[in-house]
């Protein structure tokens, strides 16, 4: 996954002086292997990108999903940035069951390409 936030081009070539992002990498819960990853653009903040890895369908990620939106890309009257959630059991509704259906639909779904 690293190699994949380094391989990501948010800007023009030549603009980040040929210099690789820096990755970050936290640990989210140690014992089901998540992760958030975030790519330190040296074009600037603008052009960071954050990846969460992993993540199930327990609520504490849906919350951790809206924390980062807020702070991150979906923050009201700042430019938006890529915010990517990697997992590939994450298929429709039903992956999050009864309770935490409704509302991985609309944090979720509604808003990202599965």
């Amino acid at each position: 996954a690293t190699s994949l936030l380094k391989d990501i081009k948010l800007t023009k070539e030549g603009s980040d002086g040929g210099l690789p992002p820096r990755i970050n990498e936290q640990i989210l819960l140690d014992f089901d292997g998540s992760a958030l990853l975030t790519a330190e653009s040296p074009s600037g903040p603008l052009y960071d990108i954050q990846a969460l890895l992993q993540a199930n369908t327990d609520s504490y990620y849906l919350d951790t999903i809206a924390k980062i939106e807020e702070q991150f890309s979906d923050t009201p009257n700042k430019p938006r940035r890529l915010f990517l959630l990697v997992n590939s059991a994450w298929r429709d509704k039903s992956s999050w069951g009864f309770f935490g259906g409704q509302r991985a639909q609309k944090l979720i779904l509604d808003r990202y390409e599965t």
